[in-house]
């Protein structure tokens, strides 16, 4: 139920932000892109009730142009990194984001019009990338989600971790293999002051067991409330040789896994049972029916208690 109304409100504002600002020409850009990151962190806050902790080195803090990979954990990760930023005071936000993104209803002019978006063919994306540099700016924070998906399906896994071994590497448990061509092509043809990785570590995701725990790894699964709530941000400063970007990339994964370890090994949270959930929100929906249909004789019933109560 609250999912659905966070959509509903979601749709809603956007429509009514896209629409009250100047499309044609973009000139109202940020403005728009601010009032949009303000109205998900204020849903995020109200309606679904989201909790970050954030772990970070005290004296770390974001420059001026910034770069950001990101571990892909389930369909609403994005809203908590925009949460996150919200918090920071930072709204030049920019994503890499697949073409198809630019068929998204409402947004995807927008994302168009905003966002590095590519086709992942590597040579075709060399150009695509040098030809939207300009939405950047002088200030920005870029993210990456290098992994491209999150393991909904076993088979993903299953094939990330023979990768894995191919290269020499110790398994994963809880993310893919990421790729490095993405991040090789943005690390070559972008000027940037700071390279983070954030890893994204969400409770309700133990175990990595999809059959029994299938928290926002399908539509369905939202539409019964499983969406993350409370998260634990993890974000550092890292260095990765240019020329030996694929090597670096997978050992940092490795290095991801193992905060994501020790996390789980203190916070084993299975999610609540939906199916509890949603005849819950059921039950408050038909009580709400019932007072909306029966107002008026309540209200005629109160005023005469209180009539009784004066008299």
């Amino acid at each position: 139920m609250r999912f659905i109304t966070y959509i509903l409100s979601f749709i809603t504002s956007s429509y009514i932000l896209l629409k009250k600002y100047d499309e044609k020409n973009g000139k109202n850009d940020k403005i728009i892109m601010k009032n949009l990151l303000d109205m998900v962190y204020y849903l995020n806050k109200y309606i679904l009730g989201i909790e970050q902790k954030i772990v970070k080195d005290s004296l770390l803090y974001l420059k001026d142009k910034v770069i950001i990979m990101v571990n892909h954990q389930n369909y609403c990760d994005w809203m908590h990194v925009v949460h996150f930023l919200v918090q920071e005071g930072r709204y030049d936000i920019n994503f890499v984001c697949r073409k198809e993104s630019l068929n998204t209803f409402l947004w995807g002019k927008y994302i168009g019009r905003n966002f590095i978006w590519v086709d992942r063919d590597y040579k075709k994306d060399i150009q695509n990338i040098k030809d939207q540099l300009y939405k950047l700016g002088d200030k920005f924070i870029l993210f990456i989600f290098p992994e491209g998906t999150f393991g909904d399906d076993p088979e993903y896994l299953r094939f990330s971790n023979d990768y894995m071994k191919l290269m020499n590497k110790p398994t994963l448990k809880y993310s893919l293999s990421p790729k490095y061509k993405g991040l090789q092509l943005l690390l070559e043809n972008i000027e940037y002051d700071q390279l983070l990785d954030m890893t994204l570590i969400f409770e309700e995701n133990y175990p990595k067991n999809y059959n029994r725990n299938v928290m926002a790894t399908s539509y369905s699964s939202l539409l019964l409330d499983q969406y993350p709530q409370k998260c634990e941000i993890n974000i550092r400063e890292v260095n990765i040789n240019k020329k030996n970007i694929k090597n670096d990339l997978l050992d940092l994964w490795v290095e991801k896994d193992k905060i994501m370890e020790k996390f789980y090994s203190k916070h084993q949270v299975q999610y609540a049972n939906p199916y509890k959930k949603l005849a819950k929100n059921f039950i408050i929906f038909l009580i709400c029916c019932i007072l909306l249909k029966y107002s008026k004789k309540i209200y005629k019933f109160i005023s005469k208690i209180n009539r009784i109560n004066e008299g």
